[in-house]
């Protein structure tokens, strides 16, 4: 060879060493800092969307995950036990499936966000598999439930899902379960903010080297990050306009949820796929009514999760105090004849301090108009309170209109604001929370309406919640989920037999 080629071959190879080794260097210095670096709630919750989900997709869920859903939330800790989450090939939460559903097999496709996915339970103890064990106890292995459940989606990610991949399962049976995230309050709307990602090239995920780049290189991650910072500014400066404006959204308003479950409907009934809904919304009553509505447009059986558990909840205390001289819940007529007279009663035991006053607030007005700490509480026997200074406080309102009421109870804070300084994308103080509610159409004008005594941040059935969420049942209120669903779904197969 001669020595021209070689000498040229050999600063070549050295070139190319040095930048493996820079690069390597570099890489043990990201490496190394991260050791360093304590993670906020919001970069593991961040790192947990990352593990689970395709980088820049809308939501993709990664196939053959494998980690432990506690270490990245708080309420995590809370868990005495690992909940590992395990997805298979097509990134479902359950064990491996074909595409090509086995003969003499009845298909049922459950679809939802994190309360089907299995938010602090097993996958066990997920109300999908909880139902499928149960179909199955008299003739194995005659249903199969695939779980398509995924944390944070709304109906919107639920129609993109449907049209990717459920149908491409061809289920017998379709069970939508969508609801919160769709009341939850957002700067966009959730098909707006989707054809933002689209124009900036974030909606389609991560592939191929860029993908191995992202996840197992420490730099590949950061270089790739802030590429992506940088196809955000758009959104990013739009974003910050709306805060400034104080504008809202809710992530899908309640006409375009039933348009997105409708579509989905539609099109599973093409190839003879039967619909249950489910509603599974517990916090709030925001898709309370359409979904209902829904249901009576076509003529679909409904199982409203949040309605049970109330019922059941009513077996149980609504307090914890103690409290004489105060009227009984419930409704009494000879009132206004136009109007329906709301008395709404809160305690606040001892221990809690109360350093100006309770409030309500709620879907009305009268209540505030969803802005909190505005429509104060009274404990001093005046704004029909019963008795001064017992800890109980209290409100009497009169409404006109036969709504749906939601209302819940703030101790002091900001006039008029939920939102913290750093949220200023989502609305989660509003969203995270439980809202009691009252059906004013169920009632006769005229009446007068007493609250059951409310024990102050109490949710009347926690214990079938997960410690410390008021969206997500636990084990027990899965269990309680699947047990009332199975009669429907075995008359509704004996049927069609």
């Amino acid at each position: 060879m001669p020595d021209k080629i070689r000498f040229f071959i050999q600063n070549i190879s050295l070139s190319i060493a040095t930048i493996l080794i820079v690069f390597l260097l570099i890489e043990a210095g990201f490496r190394l800092a991260s050791l360093f670096h304590t993670k906020t709630i919001a970069e593991k919750q961040r790192a947990f969307i990352d593990a689970l989900a395709v980088p820049y997709s809308y939501g993709v869920v990664r196939p053959y995950v494998h980690l432990d859903l506690r270490e990245y939330f708080p309420t995590g800790a809370q868990i005495d036990k690992p909940v590992l989450i395990e997805t298979n090939s097509f990134g479902m939460r359950m064990r491996e499936v074909a595409r090509q559903k086995p003969a003499g097999v009845i298909r049922i496709a459950v679809m939802g966000d994190s309360c089907t996915f299995g938010w602090m339970v097993k996958e066990e103890e997920t109300y999908p598999r909880i139902l499928e064990n149960i179909l199955n106890q008299n003739e194995t292995g005659r249903y199969e439930i695939l779980n398509f459940g995924v944390p944070g989606y709304t109906s919107f990610h639920g129609l993109k899902q449907y049209e990717r991949l459920v149908k491409q399962f061809k289920p017998d049976i379709l069970i939508p379960a969508f609801g919160f995230n769709d009341s939850y309050e957002s700067r966009f709307p959730e098909s707006e903010f989707y054809e933002y990602l689209k124009k900036q090239r974030l909606a389609d995920g991560l592939s191929g080297f860029s993908l191995f780049f992202n996840d197992y290189s420490a730099l590949g991650n950061w270089i790739l990050s802030r590429l992506a910072n940088q196809q955000k500014a758009p959104i990013d400066e739009e974003l910050n306009k709306r805060a400034a404006d104080q504008i809202w959204h809710a992530r899908v308003g309640k006409e375009e949820y039933k348009t997105n479950l409708r579509t989905m409907i539609k099109d599973a009934k093409s190839y003879g796929a039967q619909t249950v809904l489910l509603h599974l919304d517990l916090p709030n009553t925001w898709v309370k009514q359409p979904i209902h509505e829904l249901a009576g447009e076509l003529r679909l059986p409904l199982f409203d999760a949040q309605d049970r558990f109330v019922e059941l909840g009513q077996t149980d205390a609504y307090s914890e105090a103690s409290v004489d001289g105060l009227a009984p819940s419930g409704i009494e007529t000879g009132g206004a004849p136009d109007e329906y007279s709301l008395l709404f009663r809160v305690y606040a035991p001892e221990w809690i301090k109360v350093p100006d006053c309770l409030y309500i607030v709620g879907n009305h007005s009268a209540l505030g108009d969803w802005a909190p700490n505005k429509i104060r509480l009274y404990d001093d026997a005046s704004h029909g309170d019963e008795q001064a200074e017992d800890h109980v406080w209290s409100l009497e309102l009169n409404i006109k209109e036969p709504l749906l009421l939601d209302y819940a109870f703030t101790n002091s804070g900001p006039h008029g604001k939920w939102i913290e300084a750093d949220q200023i994308y989502e609305n989660t103080q509003k969203a995270i929370r439980h809202y009691h509610h009252i059906d004013l159409a169920k009632l006769k004008p005229g009446s007068l309406w007493r609250s059951p005594l409310h024990t102050l941040d109490k949710i009347p059935y926690e214990h079938w919640l997960v410690p410390g969420d008021p969206i997500h049942p636990n084990a027990r209120g899965n269990r309680i989920i699947a047990e009332a669903m199975a009669p429907m779904i075995q008359q509704l197969t004996a049927e069609k037999d």
